[in-house]
């Protein structure tokens, strides 16, 4: 719970320093301060321990990314105050420090610095209370209620509808509404007991005025946008096929036109969740295999003009890719019973012998006397069960 003892936060946040005391003190610095960056909150650490010391726990820790600074040997920390603040450009007023001790509330304070106490250090609550601090924390991370508040903590869900017709996919450019004059799919807000798939259609058919079929998930982004807009969207990327109708422009205050282009030469500049997906490599006219495949195959992929994405197994996992391509093969023989995934079984058959070091010759005796002994299975014999003979009862 935070206790507001002095004034109410009325003006925002713009830097949070703290004194670094270990993780006994600060247990969630770490996701804290993950929050603090997302939300465009300049943060960094001043402490009176040595700069080494300091430097080392910040590594262990991992925690030495996610701060702009790192000030220790802060012996005289009214001082180092005001020295990080004129360093990262901060007005005092609108930095907030925090400290375990009554002497980190009482430089904070000297230094014109906004002021918090966290009670599970060095000194109690009771302590740091009668030092009158702006805050009263329990832990690191209720610096974020001052941040962001609790009733607009929560992300809003949308929906964005990759459409693909003749290789191409549609894009509009946005008006009226945040990321005015970027580049999109059709999309818009998930509707409360609404799937994904029922969105992705009711949204495309209200936006363009065309029908889409093969809806089905294909990625999803975590959209914060600049802290001035307020905005943080989780948006489901859902893939489908164009099905029927011409594009129409239904809702021109929201969009200024709609075009289909190639992937590789979408529009700029992208909205957010847009570019997102395109900064994760995904590529909606893209065939998952993830499997074995025989070695010209990527050459004749790239002869249709395609690009085919490969890498090579080492032997460990060459050895289990060969498996499930002898189980893909039969299973195909079992479906089809063609003389070319036979062809594919031997294919197969032979690598792993390869792979073992037993020449093809070798096999071939190998399978010559199994054959000499037990016989082949030209006579169509099927054993039904087998009983203790006379002899073997007596």
């Amino acid at each position: 719970m935070v206790d507001n003892n002095a004034q109410q936060n009325n003006s925002p946040i713009d830097a949070v320093l703290f004194d670094w005391s270990g993780t006994m003190v600060f247990p969630d610095a770490y996701e804290t301060l993950v929050r603090l960056r997302d939300h465009r909150i300049r943060t960094g650490i001043v402490s009176a321990h040595p700069q080494p010391f300091l430097n080392q726990e910040a590594h262990a820790y991992t925690i030495h990314p996610l701060v702009e600074i790192l000030r220790g040997d802060a012996r005289n920390k009214i001082e180092a105050l005001k020295e990080v603040c004129h360093i990262m450009g901060v007005d005092p007023a609108r930095t907030l420090y925090i400290g375990d001790t009554i002497y980190d509330i009482r430089s904070a304070s000297e230094a014109g610095l906004m002021t918090a106490g966290i009670s599970t250090g060095y000194h109690t609550h009771e302590a740091l209370e009668a030092e009158h601090p702006n805050y009263l924390f329990t832990r690191l991370s209720q610096v974020l209620d001052l941040i962001v508040p609790r009733n607009t903590e929560r992300p809003k869900v949308g929906v964005g509808v990759l459409i693909v017709k003749e290789g191409k996919v549609l894009m509009g450019k946005r008006k009226g509404a945040h990321g005015t004059g970027t580049w999109t799919s059709p999309g818009g807000h998930l509707e409360f007991g609404e799937s994904w798939e029922a969105c992705a259609i009711r949204e495309v058919r209200e936006e363009t005025g065309i029908e889409i079929k093969n809806v089905r998930f294909f990625s999803a982004t975590n959209d914060i946008y600049p802290k001035e807009e307020q905005k943080h969207y989780i948006t489901i990327v859902m893939l489908s096929d164009w099905h029927a109708g011409e594009v129409e422009n239904r809702e021109p205050e929201k969009c200024e036109r709609w075009e289909w282009f190639r992937w590789e030469d979408l529009p700029e500049p992208l909205f957010m969740p847009t570019n997102t997906i395109v900064r994760q490599g995904l590529h909606p006219l893209s065939v998952t295999h993830d499997k074995l495949v025989r070695d010209r195959i990527p050459e004749i992929i790239r002869s249709h003009g395609e690009i085919p994405l490969i890498s090579t197994a080492d032997p460990t996992e060459y050895k289990i890719r060969l498996h499930q391509k002898l189980l893909e093969e039969v299973q195909e023989y079992l479906e089809s019973e063609s003389s070319e995934e036979l062809a594919d079984i031997l294919e197969v058959i032979h690598s792993l012998t390869a792979l073992k070091g037993t020449p093809r010759e070798q096999l071939q005796t190998i399978q010559k006397e199994k054959a000499k002994e037990r016989g082949g299975f030209s006579q169509r014999v099927i054993l039904k069960e087998t009983k203790p003979s006379r002899e073997n009862q007596l």
